[in-house]
């Protein structure tokens, strides 16, 4: 059966209006090292395993030992996807135990607007192949490639007829 055939089946002939990763997630903030004495942990592009899809190890940080790309707040259901060699797939979502730390502006986070869509429905089009094809059509650079976040934001799934 191919994919198109079971999303068609899933659907049931139920009209489905496609948006893009932007239009489905919330904008996130960063963090004001100036506001606050507090150690996190840090989520570098390191931390997340390709093949587990989860954080296997951080360091702590604190404003006094941050690397400048420790910057984005992360939140329980956030969907992190790595902005530099985006077509390596490195991507998790954020549990529990590491909500309200730190992660490397080298992730593109990705807030769910829970009225509209799951967070799990955000990790399936972030580990779609549609999604690596769009990835390898949009990344720039040949040595060290990258996307920006907005680029990734950009993503719609394609209809196809």
């Amino acid at each position: 059966m191919s994919r198109l055939n079971f999303m068609e089946k899933l659907l049931d002939g139920v009209a489905v209006e496609w948006k893009s990763l932007g239009e489905v997630t919330l904008p996130t903030a960063n963090i004001r090292w100036r506001e606050t004495n507090k150690t996190y942990r840090y989520i570098d592009l390191t931390s997340v395993c390709r093949e587990r899809n989860s954080i296997l190890e951080t360091v702590e940080i604190s404003s006094k030992n941050a690397p400048s790309r420790a910057q984005k707040l992360v939140l329980s259901d956030d969907v992190i996807f790595a902005t530099t060699r985006p077509t390596q797939m490195r991507y998790c979502l954020i549990g529990e135990e590491y909500s309200g730390e730190i992660a490397s502006t080298g992730y593109c986070v990705l807030r769910a607007k829970t009225s509209v869509v799951l967070p799990k429905w955000i990790i399936h089009w972030v580990s779609s192949f549609d999604f690596k094809t769009y990835l390898e059509e949009n990344q720039s650079g040949s040595a060290y490639p990258a996307i920006s976040d907005a680029k990734v934001k950009e993503f719609k799934k394609k209809i196809q007829k």
